[in-house]
């Protein structure tokens, strides 16, 4: 069950895609961070896909990207998929 071991968002787990955990680690952002770095974060007003969520978090006079897709799975019922993680430089 995803649900005892992986950190949730809005109630749902978070899973990690690979590129995303590459780009995790390459950023040296700890993975049971990220709930604490999404509720920080603020949409980015970037439109995208139904489903699929930008959320901007300031740090310093960068911002880290963090984008998420919501899926359904078939024993777990509705998780998010960390997609991407990137460091932008704020407007």
């Amino acid at each position: 069950m995803y649900n005892k071991h992986y950190p949730k968002f809005q109630g749902k787990p978070i899973l990690l895609t690979r590129k995303a955990g590459e780009e995790l680690e390459k950023l040296d952002i700890p993975f049971y961070q990220i709930p604490d770095l999404l509720d920080m974060g603020k949409g980015s007003g970037r439109k995208r896909k139904k489903g699929i969520i930008e959320i901007c978090v300031p740090k310093g006079k960068k911002s880290l990207l963090f984008t998420l897709k919501e899926c359904e799975t078939r024993y777990n019922g509705n998780v998010w998929y960390l997609r991407h993680v990137g460091k932008t430089t704020r407007k």
